[in-house]
């Protein structure tokens, strides 16, 4: 006899698993899925990161480069070197200055006391105002004395006092003097150098903390005078 119903039963019995079966791989379709999603977000997070940090570098690096290179470019624009020097009764002072810079004498020593010539790039502004800040100025005093010019800086607090020697070689103990940096009115802001000259004395001057590296790199190097 032939029997019937039995794979009817084995039907019945697989039908239900596999149907877990599947909803098992769905799931686990889904989850894969949402998984990728996740990780394909992260990876365009992290390219987008990495492209905004590199770009910032990248614009950070050029702006650095363009600013080097501007100083470097006014810097070459004031070579050669221009060179004054003061009468022979001034001590001959001599030293060396940007050549982009204009020279205005405000004394020229006629009165055989005084000498005063005021330096800025471009031209030179009205001399008369103090509170004018000028990229530098050189004053001679034939008849002040030394420790009497120096004395007006003594116990001012925005002012820091030094012994100063400029210049000094093999050959030569360098001049012997004081710098006096600091505030020394509300517009002038920047260095003093002072040194005697026989029974005077002379003053060099910056006005602006924008000019002190051409004070200290090209002025004072150059500085040469008869003592």
């Amino acid at each position: 006899m032939i029997k019937t119903g039995g794979g009817n039963r084995e039907n019945g019995v697989s039908s239900p698993m596999l149907i877990v079966i599947i909803v098992i791989l769905v799931v686990a379709a889904g989850g894969l899925g949402a998984a990728f999603y996740w990780a394909y977000g992260q990876r365009n997070h992290y390219k987008n990161d990495q492209t905004t940090a590199i770009n910032n570098a990248v614009t950070s690096a050029v702006a650095t480069q363009r600013e080097a290179d501007q100083k470097q470019c006014a810097i070459d624009n004031q070579k050669p070197y221009s060179t004054w020097t003061a009468p022979t009764n001034f001590g001959s002072v001599s030293f060396q200055y940007p050549r982009t810079w204009s020279a205005y004498v405000a004394q020229d020593g006629s009165d055989n006391n005084n000498y005063s010539v005021y330096f800025n790039p471009g031209s030179v502004p009205p001399t008369g105002n103090n509170q004018t800040p000028f990229a530098l100025r050189l004053n001679i005093y034939l008849n002040q004395a030394y420790k009497d010019y120096i004395g007006q800086f003594q116990g001012n607090n925005e002012l820091s006092v030094s012994p100063l020697t400029q210049n000094t070689t093999d050959t030569f103990v360098g001049y012997q003097g004081i710098r006096v940096n600091g505030q020394f009115n509300d517009a002038i802001n920047g260095s003093v150098v002072v040194f005697p000259l026989r029974t005077g004395t002379i003053v060099l001057s910056v006005d602006s903390q924008q000019f002190v590296d051409n004070f200290n790199n090209i002025i004072l190097p150059s500085l040469k005078f008869n003592e």
